[in-house]
């Protein structure tokens, strides 16, 4: 991960974690990139956008099914979001 953001050290102070699972790493970027680095987490905006898209293409004429897996260590719980 350090190759890969080294060249964004002292370069930007801003990062937008654009996919869902950035948050997962979230502690790992901020370790390369610096405290003077904010994150900005789009997961959750990305997940309830999701759920809406899941939501609304089951509801047409009852076809097709729902199902959302996803992967976490125990102890990050609170970031799923529940429909």
């Amino acid at each position: 991960m350090r190759q890969t953001l080294d060249p964004l050290v002292d370069v930007i102070d801003v990062a937008v974690l654009g996919c869902t699972h950035f948050p997962l790493i979230r502690e790992e970027i901020s370790q390369v990139l610096g405290k003077g680095v904010e994150l900005i987490d789009s997961g959750t905006a990305i997940a309830r956008r999701v759920v809406s898209l899941l939501t609304e293409c089951g509801d047409k004429e009852g076809l097709g099914s729902k199902e959302v897996l996803a992967v976490l260590p125990l102890n990050k719980k609170k970031h799923l979001i529940k429909p």
